[in-house]
Parts: structure tokens; sequence; C-alpha cells
């Protein structure tokens, strides 16, 4: 279990194995082999595994210009 929090940039899991609930602000998602999951800037959110999980995690930062 990934307890609630923020993250102060865009952010992208890749889920490669295994297969979680995904807590969106208010909402919740099943996530499982294959899935994407997009989260805005500054939405609560956490993870709590159903079988052992294996991700990959991109948070993005915006090129200065």
């Amino acid at each position: 279990m990934l307890s609630t929090h923020l993250a102060f940039t865009p952010t992208v899991i890749y889920f490669i194995e295994g297969k979680a609930n995904v807590q969106l602000g208010e909402d919740a998602v099943s996530s499982q082999l294959g899935s994407f999951v997009y989260m805005p800037p500054m939405l609560p959110h956490g993870i709590s595994a159903k079988t052992a999980v294996r991700m990959l995690l991109v948070q993005m930062k915006a090129a200065f210009q």
C-alpha cells in the first residue's frame, strides 16, 4: 500500500505486472498489466496492490522557455 500523497508535477504510471486499485482524489480505478494512469499535479492519490505489482512512474516537468 502506498498511502495517499500529492505530487507537484503531472505523473503517469504504467503497470508492468500485477493488479492494483488506484485512488485518484474521490475516484478509484482498477489497474492491471498494461494499464496507464495519469495524475495531474496536486491530485491526492494512493495505490493499494491486489497482487505483487511492478510499475513505471514518470513525473513530467515543463521545459523552461
